[in-house]
């Protein structure tokens, strides 16, 4: 019974057989579905059911899909366009791109069915790839290595037997391979035994591109050979020792003196040049190694850095083989519990060799490398695309193309002169609209994308199927009177082809003039044209189903694009992760570039010569280290001791110099002390100085003041004296008057003849004023009145500064006389006045 997609192709084969015989007058095809259906096995009612328009199985279920087809269509170009990048897309990344376009979560059988509905692409297992040598393989390194190699196999005619490949190959001695075994149904884990040695024995081995080989040179780990372990050697393998198992300077100058240069010399009948192609190893650029090269005519080319994986004929098509055999023999000998140690391991390593060396092998080997037939271009251009990923900008995987709802017109026409091989000049026709090539005006400052290839016309879509014939377009329905420019609902749009150009790339003609700018534009393709007035019905319903077609395109363009921008920002963000990660520390980088090198030239021959100069002169001062550090010991021990001698005398220098200062520092200290005491005792001086005037002073003052109350005393005593004889004199006057008034005839009488006489009313006068003037006098206010300055606080007196008495107040005179003066007046008249009675 045939498969599905078996017996879908061969009912599209005969819907195409029916369409191509063309229509009858009926409308009718000529060959009848009945016999097309026989040609084809193919049942005739699915045929005639296709030919009416049913969709096909996968056609039916695309509504029912997660993604649309053109979001699956550009998720598929995505990962191939990763897959070149070196960035295989998982099934598991795979669904991740499918969530985040869609935004739900897909099923576990999500991606199987993806892979079943694109069968162009396929499932492969991955090989591990450093990004070193992504990036060394490139273009520029691949080309010099190729030019160096022709010009070395010319200039010295060096012939295919002559031609050899060496490098080092590591094995463990106990590890083997998974092998595919029969077991019981129900066995869960299947287990093999094997010794689990991996110790590594390191193999040198040169093969020829004549297809023979050179026998090999193991390199144990140890420090000394046992006899033991070259006892049986059928391969005649040559024995060496290092203290790890690896290869280093001095054995592989070993291995060109006494295994290389015998075995090739014996095989040049002819004493021409050899060529030795080997890896950028330490041990293979030696002076020593190159100068020995050159001495008995051997050409050594150095492949360039981390570039063997498809440079080098023994890593492309010898040691994989070589590895499968040793881990085939590991296994057959492992089963039968046999132990593979290093007395053992030349006879088991022999049989791996054997197997793997063989004619075609080797041969092959230098085939895909190019070496040998001498072939550039067996190395692809996509091994070169690796080394261009090297941006941190955003990523853009898939190419830029023309949506299909659009089409380039160009409105101005160019003029070209093309040249030929010839030299001659030729003019080109200019290129209508309809079949200009979008990279045709290469003067133009910018050009048109390529078209999508979404744009087909196979492309399905849920409406109509693009190989299904539509009864509209039978014979008997009118044709609507469209424009010559519109196309057809099922023809291609009309973009620019890269085929119909007269300029390809692969023309031997190049552009030499550009006359005039070309100028294009975008129109939409495929949109119907206008209607006229007088357009029929079924010419509305073509439009109808025009636009509807036309609508369906564009709505799977913007799909597209939409799941386009999803994985963008998901790129981006990857980029953006992986620019902003921690970086490791960068590798010292050597000496040498990582180039191919013709290493028996002469200037690669001068630059190792000064290489191995400085080499030797290391070696010469490493020697006479130990001489140098004995006396750079003494001199350190000298100048320890003329420091601690200086450091003595510094500190002695210091201690002098503190104890002046504390000395210093005492004296004034003392200085200081002594000022202070001796003013505190001219303090003490000064205080006892004012106490004694202050105690003379208050002494002073007791005395005056007793010298005050004394002569207060006396005035007082004076004063009563005084205030007695007044009011005697008062009294003798008020009997005076009272005589006069009891007696008044003897007074007028007695003065009735003088002129000045006065009345007994003057005289009442008299008396009355001295008692008001006895009655109101204050003898203490008017003898002592109270001075100003307190330190003469003295009752009528005062005393200076000497001590002396001071003067009475009022001029030296007693101021009870001026009170007693009127009195004594009035008292002088009145006995006048009665003696003149």
């Amino acid at each position: 019974m045939p498969s599905t997609a078996e017996s879908e192709g061969a009912i599209q084969a005969a819907l195409e057989e029916v369409c191509a015989s063309g229509l009858n007058s009926n409308g009718y095809p000529n060959l009848s579905l009945l016999k097309a259906a026989a040609n084809y096995g193919v049942s005739r009612t699915t045929l005639t059911a296709r030919w009416n328009g049913r969709l096909t199985r996968q056609e039916a279920h695309i509504p029912q899909q997660l993604l649309p087809p053109p979001q699956e269509n550009l998720i598929k170009e995505w990962l191939k366009a990763l897959a070149c990048h070196s960035i295989p897309v998982s099934p598991k990344t795979l669904a991740k791109y499918a969530t985040i376009i869609s935004g739900k979560t897909v099923g576990p059988t999500w991606s199987d069915n993806f892979h079943t509905r694109h069968p162009d692409i396929k499932a492969r297992w991955t090989t591990g790839l450093e990004c070193c040598r992504a990036k060394a393989l490139n273009c520029p390194q691949v080309t010099e290595f190729f030019a160096i190699l022709e010009d070395v196999i010319r200039k010295f005619e060096i012939t295919p037997s002559n031609i050899y490949n060496m490098d080092e190959k590591g094995v463990q001695l106990g590890i083997g391979k998974r092998m595919l075994a029969l077991v019981d149904h129900d066995q869960k884990s299947v287990n093999q035994l094997e010794s689990g040695d991996r110790e590594l024995v390191t193999v040198i081995e040169a093969v020829c591109a004549d297809g023979s080989f050179l026998p090999p040179s193991v390199i144990f780990k140890g420090k000394r050979r046992n006899l033991e372990w070259g006892r049986n050697n059928p391969c005649g393998a040559s024995i060496s020792v290092s203290e790890n198992g690896w290869t280093d300077m001095e054995l592989g100058f070993k291995w060109l003196v006494d295994d290389f240069e015998p075995a090739t010399a014996a095989r040049n009948l002819s004493n021409g040049w050899r060529l030795l192609i080997l890896d950028r190893h330490n041990s293979h650029c030696t002076y020593e190694f190159v100068t020995f090269c050159e001495k008995h005519r051997i050409a050594l080319i150095c492949l360039p850095s981390h570039t063997t994986h498809r440079l080098q004929p023994c890593n492309v098509g010898v040691f994989g083989p070589l590895a499968s055999c040793w881990k085939a023999v590991v296994n057959e000998h492992s089963r039968n519990g046999f132990q593979i140690e290093k007395s053992n391991f030349l006879s088991l390593y022999s049989e791996a060799h054997i197997r793997a060396f063989t004619d075609e092998t080797i041969r092959s080997a230098f085939r895909k490398t190019g070496i040998w037939p001498f072939d550039p271009s067996i190395i692809e251009d996509a091994a070169f695309e690796l080394a261009l990923n090297t941006t941190t900008q955003a990523a853009l995987p898939t190419a830029v193309t023309l949506p299909p709802i659009l089409q380039v017109v160009y409105t101005d026409s160019m003029t070209f002169a093309a040249t030929s091989d010839s030299s001659t000049p030729s003019p080109s026709p200019s290129p209508s609209p309809s079949s200009a090539s979008p990279s045709a005006p290469q003067s133009s400052t910018s050009s048109p994308p390529t078209p999508s290839p979404d744009s087909s016309p196979s492309t399905p879509s849920p409406d109509s199927s693009p190989s299904t014939p539509s009864p509209d377009l039978s014979p008997s329905t009118p044709s609507p009177d469209l424009s010559p420019s519109t196309p057809s609902p099922n023809s291609s749009p009309s973009m620019p082809s890269p085929d119909s150009s007269p300029l390809t790339p692969s023309s031997t003609s190049a552009i030499t003039d550009v006359s005039a700018q070309t100028q294009y534009e975008y129109v939409l393709a495929e949109f119907p044209s206008p209607m006229k007035r007088t357009a029929r019905y079924a010419d509305y319903v073509r439009k109808n189903k025009q636009m509807t077609e036309w609508a369906m395109k564009a709505k799977d363009q913007i799909v597209r694009d939409y799941a386009e921008k999803e994985l963008f920002e998901h790129e981006n963000g990857r980029i953006r992760q992986q620019l902003f990660a921690k970086k490791q520390a960068p590798r010292t980088s050597r000496a040498a570039d990582g180039g191919p090198r013709h290493m028996t030239c002469k200037d690669t021959i001068m630059v190792l010569a000064k290489k191995d100069f400085t080499d030797q002169m290391k070696l010469v001062y490493e020697e006479a280290s130990e001489i140098f550090k004995e006396r750079k010991a003494k001199i350190k021990a000298y100048e320890k001791e003329l420091k601690d001698e200086h450091d003595c005398i510094e500190r002695e220098r210091k201690a002098e110099e503190r104890a002046a200062k504390k000395a210093e520092a005492d004296a004034e200290k003392a200085r200081l002390a002594e000022a202070k005491k001796m003013e505190r005792v001219a303090k003490k001086v000064a205080a006892d100085a004012k106490k004694l005037k202050l105690a003379e002073e208050k002494k002073r003052q007791k005395e005056i003041e007793r010298e005050g109350k004394r002569q207060q005393k006396i005035i007082e005593d004076k004063e009563k004296r005084q205030r007695r004889e007044v009011e005697k004199v008062a009294k003798k006057a008020e009997r005076a008057a009272k005589k006069a008034d009891t007696e008044p005839e003897l007074f007028i009488s007695d003065r009735s003849d003088s002129d000045d006489f006065k009345s007994i009313n003057e005289i009442r006068e008299l008396v009355d004023s001295i008692k008001s003037c006895c009655r109101h006098l204050d003898v203490s206010d008017a003898i002592h009145p109270q001075p100003d300055d307190p330190a003469d606080q003295c009752i009528g007196a005062s005393q200076t500064s000497d001590g002396d008495q001071l003067r009475p107040v009022n001029g030296g005179r007693d101021a009870s006389n001026d009170l007693l003066e009127p009195i004594q007046r009035s008292s002088r008249q009145l006995r006048e006045k009665a003696r003149s009675h």
